[in-house]
């Protein structure tokens, strides 16, 4: 008997040796990502016309608290009590952990709410009867977070529901959720995105959206600068209004930023599958490229911004801009973009990229007098291919025998020989000349008559 209490006691000993050993890892842990989450504030929130004015972690043996309040900052004189968003969470700390999903074993978990401070009793008695009285003020956004014990960090954010009713206007909105896991060494993050229906009536008739659904992943969500892929769903948007009904379906959006040889490039593209209504255009695709960005540039413009921000009626000084305009149009810097549209049973394709490759003499963008002295800088080539139909839609119609007996329009046979010629447009810009179908340009023609 003797021999079981002492294996019991010991037992009993080392149970909790080990559960304050992961509580003071959780502890230590959160500790560490709060002061983190704190650095990243004090850098980012003045960007969003926000300052950081309270954060607070207090901490007890299994359970602790954390706050933090940020202004919002308007450049107009503060009422007394001005406004803030804070952000209050109710921490726990393992091994034994108690969630909205169920007891779990982990080093930390919690609950983190988003509420608005500050609105007078007017405005939030009003507020409050637009939202309706299930909507509640100090839970604009909820989110539960856990840490397990191989340092991922999963996070699950709530936009609950919204229905707004004021005469003849009813909005419906379904919520979001927001889920991801982060490895809290690293940062590296992926997750993903749901964004509820959205519907809009009034006495003319209605506008809606269905559910869509994204996904994201980032190789450390804790440093803006770094690679990233983004892209969201919606399966249709539907306006039935007098003027106009529509239906968009099969919208994508996607953002993707990698880095190449210590720049940022960043790729935007937008596409609709299908358009259905009043409009000639039945699908269209546009993607944007900012290749090569400096990214002190990106530092500098944030550090602009957040000044701007903090102080509305403040301007950056002129050596600001000549700083942040040679950071950012280094040899090197591309713009390119590129459409696809299908529209009267044919389809238009076009694309336009250039690159900058520095002005001579090592002139300052800032400092160019001729137009010429920025033409000589660039590389740059245009490529249009469209239907005929097409063509005759657009409102360069008139002009297109003016443009055939120049050699700027000429007609390009299908490779099959099938079908009507395309209409079709080549042009490059390098060295200071311009070429197009082939053929040597008069650049001086296109510009001003002053140069």
């Amino acid at each position: 008997m003797k021999k079981w209490s002492t294996i019991t006691v010991i037992g009993l000993i080392a149970l909790i040796g080990l559960s304050a050993t992961f509580s003071y890892m959780g502890r230590t842990l959160t500790q560490q990502a709060f002061d983190r989450q704190v650095a990243t504030l004090l850098q980012t929130a003045p960007l969003y016309q926000l300052q950081l004015v309270n954060s607070n972690l207090e901490h007890s043996l299994f359970t602790g608290t954390a706050t933090l309040e940020l202004l919002v900052v308007t450049g107009q004189p503060e009422p007394k009590q001005p406004l803030t968003v804070a952000l209050n969470a109710d921490l726990q700390y393992g091994p034994l952990l108690f969630t909205p999903d169920g007891i779990q074993l982990g080093l930390a978990a919690g609950q983190t709410q988003l509420a608005l401070q500050g609105l007078d009793e007017k405005t939030k008695s009003e507020l409050q009867q637009l939202l309706g009285t299930g909507f509640d003020l100090s839970r604009l956004v909820t989110i539960n977070h856990s840490l397990s014990f191989d340092r991922q960090l999963q996070l699950d954010a709530l936009i609950p529901p919204i229905q707004i009713q004021e005469d003849n206007k009813k909005l419906v909105f379904e919520g979001s959720q927001v889920s991801s896991r982060s490895d809290i060494d690293s940062g590296q993050t992926q997750g993903t995105l749901t964004v509820g229906s959205v519907r809009l009536n009034n006495e003319h008739g209605s506008v809606s959206s269905a559910t869509g659904h994204g996904r994201f992943d980032y190789s450390d969500v804790n440093d803006p600068l770094a690679t990233g892929h983004f892209i969201l769903n919606l399966p249709s948007i539907e306006v039935n209004q007098p003027a106009i009904k529509l239906a968009l379906q099969g919208l994508s959006l996607e953002v993707e930023q990698q880095q190449s040889n210590g720049k940022i490039d960043v790729t935007e593209s937008i596409k609709i599958a299908n358009i259905d209504g009043e409009l000639p255009v039945t699908a269209a695709s546009a993607t944007y490229q900012v290749k090569q960005i400096n990214p002190a540039a990106v530092e500098q413009w944030q550090q602009l911004l957040a000044q701007t921000n903090q102080q509305p009626t403040a301007t950056p000084s002129e050596a600001q801009l000549r700083e942040l305009v040679s950071a950012f149009m280094q040899p090197g810097l591309q713009f390119n973009q590129s459409y696809q549209v299908e529209a009267l049973d044919g389809q238009l394709d076009a694309s336009l990229d250039v690159e900058f490759r520095g002005l001579a003499n090592g002139l300052h963008p800032l400092d160019i007098t001729n137009p010429r002295q920025l033409i000589d800088g660039l590389k740059a080539s245009l490529f249009i291919e469209t239907d005929p139909q097409i063509a005759m839609a657009l409102p360069i119609a008139a002009q297109l025998p003016q443009l055939f007996e120049q050699g700027i329009v000429v007609e390009q046979a299908i490779a099959n020989g099938a079908g009507q010629p395309k209409l079709q447009i080549k042009a490059e810009l390098n060295d200071g000349q311009l070429v197009v179908n082939g053929q040597p340009f008069p650049i001086e023609s296109m510009l001003p008559t002053a140069y």
